[in-house]
Order: structure tokens, then sequence, then C-alpha cells
């Protein structure tokens, strides 16, 4: 059983490794930290664009145009439809006179065409304003839904620019992905060589350990601390990085352009996203460490 001694003494052993190998630390520490931060980049990138992309929803354009001599209940049918689905923030009912007005006024050059013809030929319409929430498979179905009412002729629904935006988030996801596993795999390289080092540098004192009883799992426990340790310790220094980085973003670069900064809403990662980031810092240091202290269970 383990006691509360073991475990101050595995940490306290822990701590002083850090210290006492400081030099090489540094090394897997920059490691994890340049990793995690490129991985936190990518993060941050997707974070943000997403965030632009769910305001923009609000711009993509949905009207959805009604046959002539519409009923008043097919209307009313229509409106209540669009106004209960959550993908829907407003609805804008336009007659065919509103329709004819906003031409005129829109192009006013072309006026003359529309009363040239005599009868007004533009007909009614919903305007529908996106809420931000919801996918574009949902936004999708909405549309098809709709389009089989009776009194829905037309429909204009940009739907390749949504695609666009999907594949622009999907590439920045993958990349990230990519680089980041890249770079988690060269920490945990790192990790476990400076633990091996470490243990050959205490291999007279785990020798000793053993000889007087000390169990795998006694003389074990400090490596695998100290690695979790660095894991930690280089997710915080990531994040830290990160900060700077995005701080420097906002006070360097996006005032050079104001079209930069409208783009990025220059949010800086959640809460669950930076704690995934020491966690994830801690996991890829205690995996290194782990592959290290089997060489012990192999000398013994």
């Amino acid at each position: 059983m383990i006691s509360l001694q073991d475990v101050r003494y595995s940490f306290s052993e822990a701590f002083h490794s850090l210290w006492r190998s400081r030099t090489r630390n540094l090394l897997s520490l920059a490691t994890i930290s340049i990793s995690l931060a490129v991985t936190g980049v990518f993060m941050f990138a997707s974070f943000n664009a997403r965030a632009v992309a769910r305001s923009w929803v609000r711009d993509i354009p949905l009207v959805f145009f009604l046959k002539d001599d519409v009923a008043e209940a097919d209307i009313a049918a229509l409106r209540e439809k669009l106004s209960s689905s959550p993908l829907v923030e407003q609805t804008s009912y336009v007659t065919p006179v509103e329709a004819l007005r906003r031409f005129k006024t829109y192009y006013a050059r072309f006026a003359d065409l529309a009363s040239d013809v005599g009868e007004n030929a533009f007909p009614a319409s919903f305007e529908v304003k996106l809420a931000t929430t919801g996918s574009r498979g949902a936004m999708q179905s909405l549309v098809e839904d709709v389009k089989q009412m009776s009194c829905v002729s037309d429909v204009q629904f940009d739907e390749a620019w949504a695609k666009r935006l999907d594949a622009t988030l999907l590439l920045i996801d993958l990349i990230g992905i990519f680089l980041g596993g890249v770079l988690v795999l060269a920490s945990v390289f790192t990790i476990s060589n400076v633990i091996r080092l470490n243990i050959y540098s205490c291999q007279e004192e785990i020798e000793i350990m053993m000889l007087v009883g000390a169990t795998l799992g006694f003389i074990r426990a400090p490596f695998l601390i100290e690695g979790a340790l660095q894991g930690f310790l280089g997710g915080l220094f990531s994040l830290g990085l990160l900060y700077a980085v995005v701080k420097a973003f906002i006070l360097y670069v996006a005032p050079i352009d104001p079209l930069i900064a409208s783009l990025v809403r220059l949010n800086f990662l959640p809460l669950m996203a930076s704690l995934s980031i020491l966690g994830g810092g801690m996991i890829m240091g205690l995996i290194g460490s782990i592959t290290s202290v089997g060489k012990v269970a192999r000398d013994s």
C-alpha cells in the first residue's frame, strides 16, 4: 500500500531531479512548449475562425420566393414554420409592392424598365436572417424542407459559399492535427531520452535502493512524476507563449489593416481548450517517462 510518506518522497525526488538536471530538462521543456504552442496556435485559429464563421452565417442570403396569388393561409403557415425553427433568428415578409420599390431604389437607372413592363413582375418573398447556431447540413435540411411547401416557387441560398467555408475550417483543423501530432511525437521522444539520462545518472542510487529491498514502483515513481511535471510545465509555458503571440498580434499586427482586425475575433482559447493543453502536456511527459523507466526493470 502506498503511504503518504512514499508520495512525498516521490514528489520531492522528482522536483530535486528537475532542478539537478535543469540543463537537460530545459531541452525537453522547450520541445514540449514549442509543440504545444504550435498546436495551440491552430486551436486558436480554428476557434476564432469558427467564431467568425458563426457571425458570417447571419450574412448568408436566404430568400424564399412565393408563387403568384398565394393564399394568406399558406403565407401564415410558412411564417410559422420559419419562426419555429431554431436556425432562424428573424423573418421578414416582402410584398411584391415592396420588392418593386426596393428595385427602383437600389437600381434607379433601371427604374423605367420596371415601369415599362406594366404589371408588377416581382414575387412576394420571405427574407430569412439565420441564427449563429447550426451546421451547414442543418441549414440545407431547412431549405429543402421549406422548398417542398406548395406556396414556395424558388429559393436563394448560397450553398457553395457555405461549403467553401466548411472546407477552409476543416483544412485548418487537419493542418493543426498533422503538425501537432509530429511535434508531440518529437516531444515524447525528447522527454524519454532526458528521463533515460537522468536514470543513468542515478544508476548507483537505484542499485543501492534495490539491494535494500525497494520495489520497482517505488523506484520508478519519481521518474514518472518528473516526466509528468515536465509536461505540465511545458504546457504552462506554451500557454504563456501563445498568449504573448496573441497580444503581440493585437498590438502590432491588427492595427495595420482594419480588415485583419475585423476578420479575427481575437478571443483567447476557452478554458477547456487551455486545460486540454495542460493535460496533453502531462500525458506526453508521462508517456515519455514510461518508455524510459522500463530500463530499470530490465536492469534489475
